[in-house]
């Protein structure tokens, strides 16, 4: 080539979406029967298309190019022979001891899904069937103790706020997620080991040394010492700002409850005064309209001295059943009861049977009521009959009889009554 040509051009870097330019077709020369040498312009023509950038040609359209669709159809034959030659291999049977194992062990698992199936079907048919009222009764139940469970809650709250459920839910989890954020935050950035020199993630520790610095000053300085003053420090001082935002709401929370606590056992304190002086009025009122409405019942009677200290006693013992008892009256309590009184109460043990025995006294009282009225009416009977003898005189028959004196007659009649109380 002559000083005149153009330089060559440098082969340029090879592109990942261009592809390689197909080889320059020689046209046969009729008059020489040979082949042509490929025109230059032609040749930097394809070059020109090298270095031009990809077009995106449809799929829909055919490609000038013969060469390629050669490849092509080469490459598609190939793949149709490989596809011939795994078609014809036959496949491989598996072994008669392999099917054998496989049969037995679905069949063992059915067997078994079967079993059980029939194992439900037994119990849902031999298991009781619930009532209409029985699960009235249940839900009602249910339905109580979900009510106590509310107002144990809500007492509780009061009491000691931090055990509530509305505590661990509000301010003990965000607190404990915010924490374990920061931490999950801090070991995940690269640090300067201060004692070595060498990178290394941060530690739960490194955290946790942070946040046991309460100063905010002293906290922003122990940041800078761990991860500089860059992006990393205003990432963990951001975590750190979390965790204090949910521990304080979590500190003001308890605070506030412990003033709102106060308030409510001083509220609590005072209806329980009002309401125990509510109940101690309706039973001195009851006891009271009972002792006027049967005074020969529960009223002391004159010249019954044996009778008056009796229910006096009574009255005693009950009121010591009840919690009700004065304590300037203990002394009136029978002796047996005084010998095993505790601090001027009876323990649970001898309270039990003072119970016992108040609730067999009360049990009882309703018939000897009855009974005493039964003997009432028979004694104003007999006693009309002995008015009726004595107005009486005597017949022809009787003249020469011994009349009776009153004092037998009257012995006669307490005799009959006796008699009729004995055969009770």
């Amino acid at each position: 080539m002559d000083a005149s040509s153009p330089a060559a051009a440098p082969a340029p870097a090879a592109q990942p979406s261009a592809a390689p330019a197909p080889a320059a077709r020689s046209t046969p020369n009729p008059s020489s029967g040979g082949r042509e040498t490929p025109n230059l312009n032609n040749a930097f023509s394809d070059l020109d298309k090298l270095l031009s950038p990809p077009q995106i040609e449809d799929k829909g359209e055919e490609k000038n190019s013969e060469e390629p669709e050669l490849k092509q159809d080469e490459s598609e034959k190939k793949q149709d022979k490989v596809e011939d030659k795994t078609s014809d291999q036959p496949k491989k049977p598996e072994k008669v001891a392999t099917l054998r194992e496989s049969y037995e062990k679905t069949k063992s698992e059915l067997a078994q899904v079967q079993a059980k199936l029939k194992e439900y079907e037994d119990k849902s048919k031999s298991a009781p069937k619930i009532s209409d009222d029985d699960k009235k009764s249940y839900e009602d139940r249910v339905t109580a103790a979900e009510k106590r469970r509310a107002e144990l809650e809500e007492h509780i709250k009061y009491v000691d706020y931090t055990k509530s459920s509305e505590y661990k839910d509000t301010y003990e989890k965000p607190f404990i997620n915010a924490y374990s954020e920061g931490r999950k935050l801090a070991t995940s950035l690269k640090i300067s080991d201060s004692s070595t020199g060498e990178m290394r993630n941060a530690t739960n520790e490194d955290f946790d040394s942070i946040m046991a610095i309460k100063d905010t000053d002293e906290a922003a300085t122990r940041i800078e010492e761990l991860f500089g003053t860059g992006v990393k420090a205003q990432m963990v001082a951001q975590a750190r700002a979390e965790v204090m935002k949910a521990y304080t709401a979590k500190v003001n929370a308890v605070e506030q409850f412990k003033t709102k606590g106060a308030e409510f056992e001083r509220n609590r304190s005072e209806q329980m005064t009002k309401m125990n002086a509510e109940v101690a009025k309706i039973w001195k009122d009851t006891a009271t309209e009972g002792a006027e409405r049967l005074p020969l019942l529960f009223k002391s009677t004159e010249g019954d001295d044996k009778g008056n200290a009796a229910l006096e006693q009574g009255y005693m013992l009950a009121d010591l059943a009840f919690n009700a008892v004065d304590p300037a009256n203990v002394s009136k309590l029978p002796k047996w009861v005084q010998e095993r009184m505790v601090n001027g109460k009876l323990p649970p043990q001898e309270m039990a049977k003072l119970h016992a025995a108040i609730r067999n006294k009360a049990g009882a009282f309703d018939r000897l009521a009855y009974q005493n009225k039964q003997l009432q009416t028979q004694l104003a009977e007999l006693k009309k009959q002995l008015g009726n003898y004595k107005s009486s005189e005597p017949g022809e028959g009787e003249k020469g009889r011994t009349k009776k004196s009153a004092s037998d007659s009257i012995t006669d009649v307490f005799s009959s009554i006796d008699r009729m109380a004995s055969r009770r």
